[in-house]
Order: structure tokens, then sequence, then C-alpha cells
């Protein structure tokens, strides 16, 4: 099996509780990457769209075709917190490959 372009990268997909989102983290982790699932919505804890994806289940999805993933709940219009995630992201792998932005943001 060729080895992919992605194989060994490390990505964030923010928005990847659902939609496109969930579809690149998916795709990503297959190509090899190991992938930060980050959005609102975390097991227990649904935010937006009165819907009940989860960022948890994103990840399990991964990790149920057999690639590499961790879930992170945050609200990306929190600028302390993207700051304390790329410090987080540096810290666990040195290095941020792939980002896709997914974040929807829905008012009322």
């Amino acid at each position: 099996m060729e080895s992919s372009a992605i194989s060994g990268k490390v990505a964030l997909v923010a928005g990847a509780t659902r939609g496109a989102g969930r579809g690149s983290a998916r795709a990503l982790a297959a190509a090899g990457a190991f992938v930060y699932c980050t959005g609102r919505s975390a097991d227990g804890e649904s935010v937006g769209l009165d819907r009940p994806e989860t960022i948890d289940q994103t990840v399990a999805m991964i990790e149920r075709d057999v690639g590499r993933a961790v879930a992170v709940q945050i609200d990306h219009t929190d600028e302390a917190a993207v700051i304390e995630l790329a410090k987080q992201i540096h810290t666990d792998s040195g290095r941020l490959d792939v980002l896709v932005n997914s974040v929807c943001v829905v008012s009322p």
C-alpha cells in the first residue's frame, strides 16, 4: 500500500462536529493524519442547531475506521481558548501541518 502525502501529518479540523468538518476530519485520518477534532458540541453538551452530533462521535468514527484523533471542546470565538489550543497542539505534537476551518455560527 502506497503512503499518502498526508500520512504522519498533524491536522486540526475546526468545526469537526458534523457536515463538511466531520467529513474532512474523517478523510484526513483515513489518509494517515493525526486529527485534532474541535467544536462546541461534546458528549453531554450539544451546542447550537439543536442537533445531537458531537466531536466525540466524530473521533469514535475515526477510531473505528482505524484512524487517530482527539476531541477538543472549544468555542472558536474565544480568542484566549484558541491560543491555548495552539499551545496544546505545539506541546503535544510539535507542529501543525494541516488546518481546516469548517466553523459555523448560526444566530437565531
